[in-house]
């Protein structure tokens, strides 16, 4: 059977990465461009996710002296660590006389947990295993409580500190990068427009800040108020596909609502459906509703010929009963006595297969406002199932 990408799909108002500024007054303040659908909202600056917490750096130590290092056991093997609140451990690192950076960072990885070792620019790197704020880790100095240095596990640490590089009482410490943020309405704006406010200015030179969010459909840039678009998906990892009575439906779709002559490759895909919407009546007194029905009539003949075309021509293709159109028929087209720019239309389409599938279209003119504020309870009257096009 043959099959076509899917594109029909309920629009779900999702914003991703807009790009918006921050005032140039203060730096703490994001105008959000549409009305928000509810408070979750992701905000980017620089290419970071800031967490409504604020974003903070790693807790972060990094030896001051790079690789050979030397450990003498007994000598000079032991470090002392506190990590957040807990005890202080007392670590002791296997000897040797060149050790390399690497191998010093998987001996205390096998010995301290709750941290990260790595290794960079031949030094051995420290680092909270998540993004902190304040202390994280802290290098104990004995001479806190052995001023004297009477005890030989004081001379130890302390010449260990100093043949890795490590200042004694040094903290690894996660220093906050974006301050904290906040949705409050804009005070200053009579329309209550929503923004976004940091706690503190953001001091970067002309940041890149976008956020992704949902808004209503009356403001959504998507589907400009419909509540469907048509777009592709992604399934799995690839492309969702349509076949048979669903494939029939959204080929129809595109013989009707497709202008005629758009297309790049084939001019006769398409109808002068849309252009009759609010045209005036013909001089034979059909009115645009009249002229909706014989549009359709003609796309659905069109798109009947060229899918035997291509059932008779294209063997390997396929087409199956179900997606083949035989006749359209119950047409029931019409338009509001006060809204003459939309026009309802209901008919279905039999398939080679015997199915018959009902086709309910709201066609209107492309003012997204007039259509979702429903002024006529046009939308009502075509059920849940209808598309609108427009």
């Amino acid at each position: 059977m043959s099959y076509d990408f899917a594109t029909l799909k309920v629009c779900s108002h999702y914003i991703a990465d807009e790009q918006v500024t921050l005032d140039l007054e203060t730096s703490q303040y994001i105008i959000i461009p549409r009305k928000l659908s509810n408070e979750r909202i992701k905000i980017n600056i620089d290419g970071y996710e800031i967490p409504a917490s604020g974003l903070h750096s790693y807790a972060e130590f990094t030896f001051s002296k790079p690789e050979p290092y030397r450990i003498v056991s007994g000598v000079s093997d032991t470090i002392q660590i506190k990590i957040l609140n807990g005890a202080v451990q007392s670590i002791k690192l296997n000897p040797g006389s060149m050790l390399s950076a690497k191998s010093v960072a998987d001996d205390l990885s096998t010995k301290i947990k709750g941290l990260t070792f790595t290794v960079k620019n031949k030094r051995v790197v420290f680092s909270s295993p998540t993004r902190f704020k304040g202390t994280y880790f802290t290098f104990i100095d004995p001479r806190w409580t052995d001023k004297a240095l009477a005890s030989p596990t004081t001379t130890n640490i302390l010449a260990c500190y100093s043949n890795l590089g490590i200042t004694p009482g040094r903290c690894g410490i996660g220093l906050e990068v974006y301050p904290s943020w906040d949705l409050t309405v804009n005070e200053f704006d009579p329309l209550e427009q929503v923004v976004l406010k940091f706690s503190k200015p953001i001091y970067n030179t002309n940041p890149v800040v976008t956020l992704s969010y949902t808004t209503l459909a009356t403001f959504c840039p998507r589907c400009q108020g419909s509540r469907l678009e048509y777009d592709y998906s992604i399934v799995k990892n690839t492309y969702e596909t349509v076949k048979n009575s669903d494939l029939l439906v959204q080929e129809a779709d595109k013989f009707m609502f497709t202008i005629l002559g758009s297309h790049w490759k084939w001019p006769w895909l398409g109808s002068n459906l849309l252009n009759r919407i609010g045209s005036k009546a013909n001089p034979d007194g059909l009115a645009a509703s009249g002229l909706v029905g014989i549009e359709i009539n003609q796309a659905f003949a069109t798109y009947q010929n060229i899918k035997s075309q291509q059932a008779t021509r294209y063997l390997f293709q396929n087409v199956s009963d179900s997606e083949f159109p035989v006749k359209i028929s119950n047409m029931s087209v019409g338009s509001p006595d006060n809204d003459p720019t939309t026009v309802l239309a209901n008919f279905t389409i039999s398939s080679r297969s015997r199915t018959v599938v009902p086709i309910t279209r709201l066609v209107s003119a492309p003012d997204p406002f007039q259509v979702t504020s429903d002024p006529s309870g046009v939308i009502q009257q075509a059920g849940k199932g209808f598309t609108l096009r427009g």
